[in-house]
């Protein structure tokens, strides 16, 4: 029996890609209408006309997909081309490392076909800014910070000011996802400094007096807080 297709025309984020064959590759593309879905794309390492060098890790596209109706088997990548150039993310490691750490957080967090415009929105803005803009610290903070409650994981950071103003030792509890002013035992504790309380409070709030400083122990923080809800270790580093 043969298996129907859909012809759907969408737009696809590249988080992921390995070889297949002399000359497939395989794709997974986090589209806009769709979600995380894997595709084929067969003579895609070949193919100049139909893919020329549009499937790379980061890379948005406007792709031509043939989904099964069985959604055990494999999309088909049909064509694929760039949105956008996105050539500027090359011209600096901290670029490249701010792009791993968006496409990782999209890895780890997004079920097959799950559809989230706010999600894609989030991603597609955060890519584009980073081929125009070295990205802060800050920058990269607010993107997880804001991918975790787009994902329902945001934690609680209304003790902040609280932690600011004294002195005695603050823990984010990552089971219950809520600053506290002491180890409770149960759940993973991650001590959180006045600096660092400083950064993520500026989440919530406006501040521009902060400096890189209190931005980067407060990512420090939030990566730790991620490894907790993900259960492994984060390879993207800073």
């Amino acid at each position: 029996m043969i298996q129907k297709k859909n012809i759907v025309h969408d737009e696809g984020i590249v988080i992921k890609r390995f070889a297949f064959g002399e000359a497939d590759w395989i794709v997974h593309l986090f589209t806009k209408d769709h979600g995380r879905l894997s595709a084929m794309a067969k003579s895609a390492r070949r193919s100049v006309k139909r893919f020329g060098s549009s499937i790379e890790l980061g890379q948005i596209l406007q792709v031509s997909l043939s989904i099964p109706k069985n959604s055990e088997r494999m999309s088909q990548l049909s064509s694929a081309r760039p949105k956008y150039s996105m050539h500027g993310i090359l011209s600096s490691y901290e670029r490249i490392q701010a792009m791993l750490r968006a496409i990782e957080l999209s890895q780890l967090f997004l079920q097959d076909h799950q559809s989230s415009k706010e999600l894609y929105r989030l991603l597609e803005l955060f890519l584009t800014g980073l081929c125009k803009y070295e990205p802060k610290i800050s920058d990269i903070l607010a993107f997880e910070y804001t991918w975790l409650k787009f994902c329902g994981f945001k934690p609680d950071l209304s003790a902040c000011d609280h932690v600011m103003k004294n002195k005695e030792p603050f823990f984010l509890n990552c089971e219950l996802g809520k600053i506290n002013s002491m180890v409770t035992h149960t759940g993973y504790n991650i001590p959180v400094s006045q600096a660092a309380a400083a950064g993520l409070s500026a989440l919530t709030t406006v501040s521009n007096s902060l400096g890189d400083r209190h931005y980067r122990l407060a990512e420090q923080v939030m990566s730790k807080y991620i490894e907790f809800v993900v259960g492994k270790p984060l390879k993207s580093v800073f």
